[in-house]
């Protein structure tokens, strides 16, 4: 007899009420404090949000429901997905992840069979009852508005490999991954075993105060070879619930985005790996570069029980705090916004989102007579002439001169397609999130950011790639 099937829930709570909403059609959780007036007519919409520079609908759950959250005062909400089309609403906790056998799910009857109904069924989880939401049905609901998935529409077309990802070896396979998806990059570390060590969990390490259990990419992704593991860098991804899981990785390679005319379908290969990788990437010097479908790993039991276990972060305020730091007089905001940091002599703090592109320093450079502090000469990309720059040189720091430093300079690129300019900096050290930063009083980016909190504290200087030279 066939073992039922089981399906993983994220549990929102609405007023009183346990909701669980299947955990391949929850996209995300994230804070929207006020969201901007949308030009609709509808009294199912509160409003729009930014996510990712795109616009996400808000809806007023309490329309639907008959109660929810107390919109003054919510923060909280969840993203929902429904083919490549996202809307989202204000829950008052998210309380966790639940799995549930198809053939304990209860469904409910409607007294008139033609009135709508946005709840499938329910089942028993812990002292109470769930009810598990119809997500489609909420897309269709009359004056219910929806837009397109920000970052991840049309996943198996060419636009969507266009995008920014990071590139790490494990076990002598090379795998890409969405950057926008990555938490974090950890500088090499020990992985603690602990009790969850057991199959692909190599056991866990701690972040900031978080708990994150890591994983073997090897044993979960199906390609390269398991070896004897030692200290790892650690590639933090991003699951819905606020969940983290780490990747042991043997090193972080580039952020890039990959031309559509290099992309292949996988080859034949192990059942899982078929299941989790989207498509292979051949690169000019032969290298196979395997992109990991983001969706799917979402959706995988294996993956998804593992990122159960971490440590979720603690609620947050976006209100203004305190300043903090001596580096000026600006306003101290809370945010959670990602940054790389990297070596000019000293660790500075650069905006992720400003980067398009990490790469090993060119072979051959064209120099070139310019006044401009740093200027190294131009290099060829992709069709494109860049511009080279010293970052230690701009900002006054002094470069590192031995052996052993100058084989870790890397080369960070920002710009658009059309129009790149290249930094030099000593080395890459890792990506980490943000707890709060300083706003000047002119509104732009401020000379210091807070990366972690207590023992781990970190303040840097923020170095705005952007505002640096003009080509």
């Amino acid at each position: 007899m066939a073992e039922p099937s089981q399906h993983a829930y994220g549990i929102v709570r609405i007023g009183k009420t346990p909701i669980g909403i299947p955990i391949h059609q929850l996209s995300e959780v994230c804070h929207v404090n006020s969201p901007a007036a949308l030009p609709i007519p509808s009294d199912a919409l509160l409003g729009g949000f930014e996510l990712r520079g795109s616009v996400v609908p808000l809806l007023h759950i309490g329309r639907i429901f008959g109660s929810g959250p107390d919109t003054e005062n919510a923060h909280l909400a969840v993203v929902l997905k429904c083919d490549d089309s996202v809307l989202a609403f204000y829950v008052d906790e998210v309380m966790g992840i639940a799995t549930c056998a198809d053939d304990d799910v209860q469904p409910l009857n409607k007294t008139d069979a033609d009135a709508p109904t946005n709840i499938r069924g329910v089942f028993k989880h812990q002292t109470g009852f769930v009810a598990i939401l119809d997500v489609p049905a909420i897309f269709e609901l009359p004056d219910v508005y929806s837009a397109q998935r920000p970052g991840l529409a049309n996943v198996t077309g060419t636009a969507e490999r266009h995008t920014r990802q990071l590139t790490f070896q494990a076990g002598g396979a090379l795998y890409a991954v969405p950057a926008i998806e990555v938490y974090a990059a950890v500088p090499r570390q020990d992985i603690k075993v602990t009790a969850i060590t057991s199959g692909p969990c190599l056991g866990e390490i701690s972040y900031y105060g978080r708990r994150v259990p890591v994983a073997c990419p090897v044993s979960m992704l199906g390609l390269g070879e398991i070896t004897e593991r030692g200290p790892s860098e650690i590639v933090v991804m991003r699951f819905p619930d606020d969940r983290l899981l780490g990747f042991a990785v043997d090193a972080i390679r580039n952020i890039e985005s990959f031309k559509p005319d290099q992309s292949a379908q996988i080859p034949l290969c192990q059942e899982h790996a078929q299941q989790l990788i989207e498509y292979v990437n051949v690169q000019a010097d032969s290298a196979q570069i395997y992109a990991v479908d983001i969706r799917a790993l979402h959706e995988d039991a294996v993956a998804l029980n593992l990122a159960s276990l971490s440590e979720p972060a603690a609620q947050e305020t976006h209100a203004p705090v305190e300043n903090q730091t001596d580096a000026g007089n600006g306003t101290v905001v809370r945010e959670r916004e990602r940054y790389l940091v990297v070596d000019v002599g000293a660790p500075v703090a650069i905006p992720l989102s400003q980067v398009s592109c990490i790469m090993d320093p060119p072979t051959s450079i064209t120099p070139a007579r310019r006044e401009t502090p740093g200027f190294r000469g131009y290099f060829s990309r992709l069709g494109q002439s860049v511009a080279l720059f010293g970052l230690s040189d701009i900002l006054a720091t002094p470069a590192a001169q031995d052996d052993a430093q100058t084989k870790n300079r890397r080369v960070v690129l920002t710009g658009g397609d059309q129009k790149q300019i290249g930094f030099e900096v000593a080395q890459v050290i890792s990506i980490e999130v943000s707890e709060w930063r300083e706003h000047p009083k002119d509104g732009e980016m401020g000379p210091a950011v807070q990366l972690g909190t207590k023992a781990n504290r970190a303040v840097l200087p923020v170095v705005d790639l952007g505002a640096l030279v003009t080509v």
